[in-house]
C-alpha cells in the first residue's frame, strides 16, 4: 500500500522538520582528497558559464533536489577545502555562487501550480560547473526546483531534464540526493546506487495518459568501482551522528504528528526507534545495486520492517523521470541515492511511520547527504 504524506523532504526546496537546538551538531568535515589519491573538483568561473547560453563543453549533468542535498553536494563539490558548520547550512548564505538556469522555463509556466518552486525565479533551478582533475571531465552541477510532486500532473520535469540535455548536450546524467529506505538493512546514511527506476505514480499523477506508470526504464551504465572501493576504505565518509539524546529531543518537539491513535499519547523513543538509526550502530555503507530500482512516487512512500519495499533500493519522488527522458536521448544515466530516513518499525501507526521519517530527515538529511555526495563524486570522476 502507498502511504502518500506530504512532508518537505521530498518535495523540492521547502525546510524540512529540525529542532531547535542545533549547537551540538557536527559540521561537515574537510576532505582529505589526497588521502585516496585525488585531487578536489576544480570550479570553472567567468564569462564562458553562462546558464541560459551555455559555451563550454559539458561531458555530465549532476543534478540534486533539496536544500539539505543542495548544501552537502555544494560542499563536496565545491567547497571541501573548508568545514561547514550546520548554522551556515541554516543560513543558506553557501549558494550564493550558484546561478539561475531559465532557458526554456517560459514554455511550461502555465503547467505549474501555486505549490512550484520554480516559480519563485522563474527557473528550472541553479548551476555550476567543475571539471574533475583526474580525468579532465565537466559537469554541470544542477539543483532542479521542479518536481514531480509540487508541479501538476503535466509532469513538466519532463520538459526541465529534456531541455538540460539539449542545451548542455551531456553523454551522462546523474541523479542524487535524500531518500527513504526501503531495505530492512540499509542503515541511515548508506548510499544506493544503480541504473534503474520505476514509476508508482497515484491519484491525479495517475490518468490513462501515463503509458510509463508502473514501468521500470533502466540502462547499461555502472559506477567507478575502483574510486568506490577507495572511498569505501579511506574513512572519508561520515557516520551520521545519530545520539539518543538528539532523537528524543526530535520526538519531543514533534509530539503532536507522533501520537498513537489508539491511547492519544506520543509514541515513545523505544517504540519509534529501530536498529537502522541505533546510536553507535550505522556505519556509512555504499552499495552498488545494478538493476535494482529506484521506486519513483508523488508521495511520501514509507518501507517499514515488515519489507513491504525490498526489492527496491529506495524511495524517492523524480528518479524515474530522469531515467525516461534520458533513455529517449540515448544518454546514459545513473541514480546515487542516500537514506535519510530508514524502514519505520511497522508495528506503529502507518501516519506515524511517515511523520517519524520526515522529522528523522529533518535532523540528519544533511549529514546522509555528505555520504550521497561523495558516493557520487567517486562513481564519475575517475580515469
Amino acid at each position: 500500500m502507498n502511504q502518500t504524506v506530504s512532508h518537505p523532504k521530498r518535495l523540492g526546496g521547502g525546510k524540512s522538520k529540525r529542532s531547535s537546538n542545533t549547537s551540538t551538531m557536527p559540521p561537515l568535515p574537510v576532505i582529505d582528497w589526497a588521502s585516496i589519491g585525488a585531487s578536489k573538483p576544480k570550479l570553472i568561473t567567468g564569462s564562458d558559464w553562462n546558464p541560459d547560453n551555455n559555451t563550454i563543453e559539458i561531458d555530465m549533468v549532476i543534478m540534486t533536489w533539496t536544500s539539505a542535498e543542495w548544501a552537502a553536494f555544494d560542499h563536496v563539490f565545491c567547497n571541501s577545502d573548508q568545514s561547514m558548520p550546520y548554522e551556515y547550512y541554516e543560513n543558506e548564505h553557501w549558494h550564493d555562487g550558484w546561478q539561475y538556469y531559465h532557458n526554456g522555463w517560459d514554455k511550461i509556466a502555465g503547467e505549474l501550480t501555486s505549490k512550484s518552486p520554480s516559480v519563485t525565479h522563474k527557473a528550472w533551478g541553479s548551476g555550476r560547473i567543475v571539471e574533475f582533475p583526474a580525468n579532465g571531465k565537466k559537469a554541470l552541477l544542477f539543483k532542479s526546483d521542479m518536481h514531480i510532486s509540487t508541479d501538476g500532473p503535466d509532469l513538466p520535469l519532463r520538459s526541465m531534464v529534456q531541455q538540460l540535455i539539449t542545451d548542455f548536450k551531456p553523454n551522462f546524467v546523474f541523479t542524487i540526493g535524500t531518500s527513504g529506505g526501503s531495505r530492512v538493512h540499509d542503515c541511515i546514511g548508506t548510499a544506493n546506487i544503480t541504473n534503474a527506476a520505476r514509476f508508482d505514480l497515484s491519484g491525479e499523477f495517475a490518468p490513462k495518459h501515463y503509458p510509463f506508470n508502473h514501468k521500470t526504464f533502466e540502462n547499461d551504465w555502472k559506477p567507478n568501482d575502483s574510486l568506490l572501493k577507495k572511498l569505501r576504505d579511506s574513512g572519508l565518509l561520515m557516520e551520521t551522528p545519530v545520539t539518543e539524546n538528539k532523537l528524543e529531543e526530535l520526538r519531543a518537539a514533534n509530539l503532536k504528528e507522533l501520537k498513537n491513535p489508539d491511547t492519544g499519547e506520543a509514541y515513545t523513543l523505544k517504540e519509534l526507534a529501530n536498529a537502522e538509526i541505533a546510536p553507535g550502530a550505522v556505519p556509512p555503507k555504499i552499495n552498488a545495486l545494478p538493476g535494482m530500482p529506484v521506486l519513483t512516487t508523488n508521495g511520501y512512500v514509507v518501507g517499514n520492517t515488515s519489507g513491504n519495499y525490498d526489492d527496491f533500493a529506495a524511495m524517492e519522488m523524480d528518479d524515474a523521470v530522469i531515467g525516461m527522458i534520458s533513455n529517449e536521448n540515448k544518454v546514459s544515466w545513473g541514480i546515487c541515492r542516500n537514506i535519510s530516513d530508514p524502514v519505520q518499525n511497522a508495528g506503529i501507526n502507518e501516519e506515524v511511520q511517515g511523520n517519524w521519517g520526515g522529522i528523522v530527515y529533518g535532523g540528519y538529511g544533511l549529514y546522509t547527504s555528505f555520504n550521497g555526495a561523495l558516493a557520487a563524486w567517486a562513481s564519475v570522476a575517475g580515469s
